[in-house]
């Protein structure tokens, strides 16, 4: 039983370092397409700025969400350290993934997403 839980808290460890290079390399991208958006020496018009400053947002959320799936997982999983009660601890991994599933969502939603150059 204790090489199972052993072996669980390792593939919980891996999800949650993966979580957060994912995090960490969204971050990037969002920092990129704000230094693209606010360049002044780009022959880009302003609807494509918006485009990108909007893009970075949508970037930054999700890997916000990202960060916030990976600590909850690290917490509840691997440590099992949350000094919370077992439906608490139920209802907020839900809503934190929820959040995530809602936020990939709306932007994905057609017609709502801003493409530069569209």
């Amino acid at each position: 039983m204790k090489a199972i839980r052993l072996g669980f808290a390792v593939g919980f460890s891996a999800v949650t370092v993966l979580f957060v290079l994912r995090a960490v390399g969204l971050i990037g991208f969002a920092l990129a397409e704000l230094r693209v958006a606010f360049d002044p020496t780009q022959q880009i018009s302003l609807r494509d700025r918006f485009g990108g400053v909007l893009e970075s947002v949508r970037l930054l959320t999700i890997a916000v969400a990202a960060l916030e799936l990976g600590q909850t997982i690290l917490e509840e999983e691997v440590r099992r350290e949350a000094q919370l009660s077992a439906p608490t601890r139920v209802r907020r991994f839900l809503s934190r993934f929820m959040l995530v599933i809602v936020v990939s969502l709306a932007n994905r939603v057609p017609g709502r997403r801003v493409r530069a150059g569209a």
